[in-house]
């Protein structure tokens, strides 16, 4: 909303509001901010930009100019918290565990007792690789069925 008033004669030269009745320079708005300016006139009051800021009163101590070599910086809450050193020494009281000596078969054995299908047991059925003097001559349906039984693929009769 806006209204342009002569400044030597007082009179509205145009007005506009964004509400339907302003699009023709008149309306209640209009009207109201009219009667404001007019009543704030009358009773000698002026404008928030012209006086000194009241919203945001600056402090009432007064900060005095000094050197920076001369300032002491510290928190607000100074004193009321522990200190820390600079450089700490947490690291030098470290002291980590020892290991311990158990056999990693008794471990997995332990382990597979306890919960039989844990996922860290999966990495450990694989079936050791024979020597090749022990090995024996299979046929390739023979190892066929053998892959399908390692994947756990199950087979039909008809396909063994």
């Amino acid at each position: 909303m806006w209204v342009a008033i002569s400044k030597e004669s007082g009179c509205v030269k145009s007005a506009f509001c964004s509400c339907t009745a302003g699009m023709g320079q008149t309306c209640n708005h209009v009207a109201a901010l009219l009667f404001r300016v007019e009543s704030a006139n009358k009773l000698g009051l002026t404008s928030c930009t012209s006086l000194p800021c009241q919203w945001k009163v600056p402090a009432a101590t007064k900060v005095v100019p000094t050197k920076i070599k001369d300032l002491t910086i510290r928190k607000s809450r100074h004193g009321q918290e522990k200190t820390r050193p600079l450089v700490s020494n947490l690291k030098n009281q470290f002291k980590p565990l020892e290991s311990l000596n158990i056999d990693r078969n008794t471990f997995i054995d332990e382990l597979r007792k306890a919960v039989p299908n844990a996922c860290l047991l999966k990495g450990t059925d694989i079936p050791e690789v024979l020597p090749l003097e022990n090995s024996q001559e299979l046929g390739q349906q023979a190892c066929e069925v053998e892959a399908y039984r390692y994947a756990g693929i199950r087979m039909s009769a008809s396909e063994k």
